[in-house]
């Protein structure tokens, strides 16, 4: 939920093209320090069961070896693959059994919201979700990333969904997103400045972090 960095994504891509993870890695870890809200048990839960043990580790790895992020992947909650499945099991989570993950079809009044910025779950996803709830309202948020409604600052999206709860069978006033604040992209990037990394050890993982 934290939208910190969306705006450095462009300097995230041309790091990641020349080697350099110092960015990513540093939006990574800024995930376990956005925990306020969210139980950490009831993440890694549903983390396992809806990811990790959705396939298998030989699965995961091969994927992770096509784009070569096989040392990344898996941060910043796990050193390396045979961790987080083993992090998994300890926890005892099981995979999602057959038909979880089909589709819901349902005629009851249904908001979707999703950021345009999403990458955990992407706004294709919500539409997917949306299409399949006839009764459904689907709104996008240009400038975010997860969970609109709790990083939204400026009180539009939990506006909308204390609307939407008053009154489903009726759609929402929208005319608030119309005072967002544009993203403004860090471009173009050329490399400066340099990142100094520091190595830190940080929920059990060693690694080098921009200072």
């Amino acid at each position: 939920k934290n939208t910190n960095f969306i705006d450095t994504a462009p300097q995230t891509i041309y790091r990641l093209k020349s080697g350099d993870y110092s960015t990513l890695i540093a939006a990574q870890y800024a995930l376990p320090y956005s925990f306020d809200g969210i139980n950490p048990g009831l993440y890694i839960s549903v983390i396992c069961r809806e990811h990790v043990l959705d396939s298998s580790p030989e699965e995961l790895l091969a994927a992770s070896q096509q784009i070569n992020t096989e040392q990344f992947i898996w941060r910043p909650f796990y050193e390396n693959l045979e961790k987080m499945f083993g992090a998994c099991k300890t926890w005892g989570a099981v995979g999602p059994v057959l038909g979880e993950k089909d589709a819901v079809v349902s005629d009851i009044p249904s908001l979707v919201i999703t950021g345009t910025f999403d990458s955990a779950t992407p706004p294709q996803f919500g539409k997917q979700v949306a299409e399949k709830l006839p009764n459904s309202h689907y709104v996008e948020f240009p400038n975010q990333g997860h969970v609109p409604t709790a990083a939204d600052s400026s009180g539009c999206a939990m506006k909308i969904t204390q609307e939407f709860l008053r009154n489903p069978t009726v759609e929402p006033d929208r005319s608030c997103m119309n005072e967002l604040p544009k993203v403004e992209f860090l471009v173009p990037y050329t490399g400066e400045p340099p990142l100094e990394l520091t190595n830190e050890r940080i929920f059990g993982v060693t690694v080098d972090i921009p200072t």
